[in-house]
């Protein structure tokens, strides 16, 4: 375990825990534009010191007049269910692209740990 410091519109949550999975888009500049108004751009889980689940997440909203740009989002969530869950109901424009990997690494880490 080692300690984390993960920065938020100019916060930072910090704690205790180990990395499950990561995922980073390797989008273009020219592939980004396929993706009218959102994707994934990087995620990361997390299993804390006391056994809750950390789901930190960057989203690049692209041609949305209201909500423009990128945002940081954090999810803490308390058993591998509801994380799977949270996961698979996440609705982007890349969901083909980082779902499959996210939710493979995901399960072969819980499997391992169990």
């Amino acid at each position: 375990m080692r300690r984390y410091r993960l920065p938020r519109e100019g916060f930072f949550t910090s704690f205790k825990g180990t990395l499950i999975t990561f995922y980073h888009e390797g989008l273009t500049g020219v592939d980004k534009e396929r993706f009218v108004s959102n994707f994934v751009e990087s995620m990361a889980i997390f299993r804390t010191e006391k056994g809750q689940y950390i789901i930190y997440y960057i989203v690049e909203f692209i041609g949305n007049e209201y909500n423009s740009g990128r945002r940081t989002f954090i999810k803490v969530l308390d058993s591998p269910e509801k994380l799977e869950n949270f996961v698979d109901r996440m609705e982007y424009n890349n969901n083909t692209l980082f779902k499959p990997i996210i939710l493979s690494e995901l399960r072969n880490r819980l499997l391992q740990e169990a």
